[in-house]
């Protein structure tokens, strides 16, 4: 994923740790990774800034979890705890709609499981405590 974000981005427009905040936060979802990195690029465009610091990642990040929580029903965070806690894919309507709206991933490195995107995780376990 650190590739990903080198390809596209001058290492000298951020550092390692942003960098490393928002690979993390991408849950190893490429299309996640580069919609943080454009988000916090334009959030520091908009504040004057020719490079993406600490507070235009964590603004890409609340971004992406206020769409996601935005998109979630009642009944989705126990299913979303649930599905965090035993990491089991299924072709049940809800899970399919978790995975469609981005709230839940499939991961496929062996046998596919699925988990929470790690944006909105500390929000469900929260909620669901």
């Amino acid at each position: 994923m650190a590739e990903v974000i080198a390809r596209r981005m001058d290492d000298s427009l951020t550092d390692n740790a942003v960098r490393h905040s928002i690979t993390a936060a991408s849950g190893g979802l490429t299309r996640t990774l580069i919609q943080l990195v454009q988000r916090a690029a334009v959030h520091a465009v908009g504040r004057g800034s020719q490079a993406i610091y600490e507070e235009d990642m964590q603004a890409a990040i609340d971004k992406e979890r206020g769409d996601l929580i935005a998109m979630l029903a009642e009944g989705d965070y126990r299913t979303l705890a649930a599905r965090h806690a035993d990491k089991r894919l299924s072709s049940d309507a809800a899970i399919q709609n978790l995975l469609q709206s981005g709230a839940l991933h499939e991961y496929g490195d062996g046998d596919p499981w699925c988990d929470v995107h790690p944006v909105i995780l500390p929000v469900i376990l929260e909620r669901t405590s």
